[in-house]
């Protein structure tokens, strides 16, 4: 079986696969880098901002949307179902509240710097 095989669908993009010696991290870098630059992100500007992405059973808190572009591109490579949610900062704290109240379980990763923990 070709070590390769999960990354089989950059073949269709011109990206050479079967060769033994490939590095994956590098083709993916370079799958996201082209791809990146080509990435619709109608975000509003950063001032103030919350980016959240919902995948599965994380929320991911960002306070710039490139970052959260960032996350947003591997989900989509990875073809992992998500949620995007942008919010005002100032009621942040607010909407945290309301997300345990509703889904205790979900974990929630705030990579905003000064968040204790990264956890909300």
């Amino acid at each position: 079986m070709d070590r390769h095989r999960s990354l089989a669908w950059l073949d269709g993009e011109g990206y050479d696969t079967d060769t033994p010696d490939v590095d994956s991290a590098d083709l993916i870098g370079r799958w996201l880098t082209a791809h990146r630059s080509a990435a619709s992100l109608s975000w509003p500007p950063d001032q103030g901002r919350v980016y959240a992405i919902l995948g599965a059973d994380l929320l991911i808190v960002f306070d710039d949307a490139d970052s959260a572009g960032d996350v947003l591109t591997m989900l989509r490579v990875a073809q992992v179902p998500y949620e995007v949610h942008v919010f005002d900062a100032a009621g942040w704290d607010e909407v945290v509240r309301l997300v345990r109240a509703i889904n205790p379980v979900l974990v929630i990763r705030d990579s905003r710097p000064g968040t204790v923990g990264g956890r909300s």
